[in-house]
């Protein structure tokens, strides 16, 4: 017969057991619980490009890649080392929205161009303006460049009317907005202007600012825009709601420019600003034929040798 002493300390034992099993539970639950609501919470959210910029880094025909801290995120920024016999300065490339720094209908060919012709280039991957007045009408994740993107030129990146989209690395899907407004894009786009700015060494040489398409709007509001000694505009367009700024940011400009205008391309804003004396600068001029799809494509070797020879005469009437 089992004495009662051991009796009790059984009992007890398998109480305490049964006490320990409960409370583990429900530590389990409340953890899983907790998990749970935390998976529930949105991601972080960041800067929307249409190429993965990490795969983009390390497969670029560039001379050098790097990357820059701004805001809460990076930005991709190659560059081209001059390879000319005569060293004629830097240019800063804005590749259009929906392309990357190294796109192939634009972007790609005029780097390498400029680059030969002695002209270090500098290209940023600019994210896309995914404030939520336009925000319904671009597609923001992100996919990986193809891998045969740096030897195939693409066709144009304009979205039908599914969002899907032909251009290289475009993506589609809408799912986050990362700036509050136009004017907090514009103020991102400035402190991108001026971090790149300041990786060019000092000099005398020209410093060329190009942008495409609706870039070369945001890029006319750059805080530092005395920086630049010459803009040049390629196919330029306004983003929504914004023709009535376009006065105001001709006026605040006083560096030469040259516009390539692209039939089927909306510049008419631009060419009317110009025609009504907005510019301040005596070095103003349009170039119709360059981009005619009846003409040369945007790849010709045109650009790069128009620019530069633009700007070579400049210097000579100074």
């Amino acid at each position: 017969m089992q004495h009662p002493k051991y009796s009790y300390l059984i009992r007890f034992t398998i109480i305490l057991s049964i006490l320990l099993s409960k409370n583990a539970l429900s530590q389990e639950q409340e953890a899983n619980s907790a998990s749970g609501q935390e998976s529930e919470l949105p991601p972080a959210v960041s800067f929307s490009f249409s190429t993965d910029l990490q795969y983009l880094s390390k497969n670029n025909k560039a001379d050098e890649a790097e990357w820059i801290d701004i805001a809460e995120g990076k930005i991709l920024l190659l560059k081209y080392l001059s390879k000319g016999r005569k060293d004629r300065g830097n240019a800063i490339i804005l590749h259009a929205q929906g392309e990357n720094p190294a796109h192939q209908r634009l972007t790609f060919p005029l780097s390498t161009q400029l680059s030969s012709l002695g002209w270090q280039v500098w290209v940023p991957a600019i994210p896309e303006p995914d404030y939520p007045d336009i925000s319904q009408t671009l597609p923001l994740e992100t996919n990986k460049v193809s891998e045969d993107s740096d030897n195939s030129p693409s066709t144009e990146n304009i979205s039908d009317d599914s969002g899907q989209s032909n251009g290289i690395g475009r993506a589609t899907g809408l799912t986050k907005v990362y700036f509050a407004n136009s004017q907090s894009y514009q103020k991102f786009f400035n402190e991108l202007m001026s971090k790149v700015s300041a990786k060019i060494p000092g000099s005398k040489r020209p410093v060329l600012l190009i942008g495409n398409q609706k870039n070369a709007f945001w890029m006319l509001n750059n805080e530092n825009s005395n920086f630049f000694t010459h803009l040049v505009l390629i196919a330029p367009e306004v983003p929504n709601k914004g023709e009535e700024q376009l006065k105001s940011k001709f006026e605040s400009q006083s560096a030469p420019v040259y516009i390539f205008l692209q039939e089927g391309i909306n510049s008419a804003p631009f060419t009317k600003a110009i025609a009504n004396g907005f510019w301040k600068s005596k070095f103003q001029r349009l170039n119709r034929s360059i981009l005619s799809p009846y003409n040369q494509q945007e790849e010709s070797v045109m650009i790069g040798k128009t620019i530069t020879g633009w700007i070579t005469a400049q210097n000579k009437q100074k």
